[in-house]
């Protein structure tokens, strides 16, 4: 598993100047790098939301995999 300093999740800031280069139609070249990850860890927290026996632990987790 990785350290806290290894994991490169995009912050609040990120997120919301994305949305906004999505909003205008200028996305950088980067961004699809980032909706990637992004995406995949919504999926992950859904899937994990939707089971009966998630813990809070296993979402923490799902952190990780935005890496």
């Amino acid at each position: 598993m990785k350290s806290d300093e290894e994991i490169s999740i995009a912050d609040s800031a990120q997120i919301e100047s994305l949305v906004e280069r999505v909003k205008q139609g200028k996305l950088e070249q980067n961004d699809a790098q980032l909706i990637e990850r992004l995406l995949g860890a919504f999926l992950t927290l859904i899937t994990l939301v939707q089971r009966n026996n998630t813990t809070i632990k296993r979402l923490k987790q799902c952190e990780l995999m935005v890496s």
